[in-house]
């Protein structure tokens, strides 16, 4: 339970050493063995405390895999509903230094009917839309459109108000 509304549950298997002597790499993160699971989230909340909070609804498979690098790691994949975000990361800005490597694989489609909202200095928008994200292994990859409820964008002195676009993603390289 989290609060009063969240909830996660699950069921599966774990089998302690259910993989066969040199059947796979080194385990890079999970439990050693062999694994399958479902998760139900319910109004689940996730958060970093800085630059993103998202509350969520969905159902979800792990289990462990193996790379082609041949590194064995959790794989998670599945669907979810946002119900709540707030999104504060800086899209535009790269940063200096590559991004940490997240200890598990995964593929996940978010549909995301409104609520989600990228909020930085100078403007705070409502999102709408669809998203893929995905890790294999090689870097975060998102693909989906995402639409702009209504915004606003402040320039200098000024306010921008009834903002509408789209925001595509669908390269590998970059969003």
């Amino acid at each position: 339970r989290q609060g009063s509304r969240g909830r996660l549950s699950g069921s599966g298997t774990w089998r302690w050493g259910g993989l066969p002597a040199g059947a796979a790499g080194p385990v890079v993160s999970g439990p050693p063995g062999e694994y399958q699971f479902t998760l139900k989230a319910t109004e689940f909340t996730t958060t970093d405390r800085e630059s993103y909070f998202f509350r969520l609804t969905g159902s979800f498979q792990i289990r462990n895999v193996r790379t082609p690098s041949g590194q064995v790691m959790p794989q998670i994949t599945g669907s979810a509903v946002l119900s709540k975000g707030d999104l504060t990361l800086k899209v535009a800005e790269p940063s200096e230094e590559p991004p940490p490597r997240v200890p598990f694989l995964y593929d996940v489609t978010v549909e995301v009917p409104g609520g989600l909202f990228y909020r930085t200095v100078d403007s705070d928008v409502e999102l709408t839309g669809t998203l893929r994200l995905k890790n294999e292994g090689e870097g975060d990859l998102a693909l989906g459109v995402m639409s702009v409820k209504k915004g606003r964008y402040y320039f200098f002195t000024r306010e921008i108000g009834g903002l509408r676009g789209d925001f595509t993603f669908n390269s590998v390289d970059r969003i």
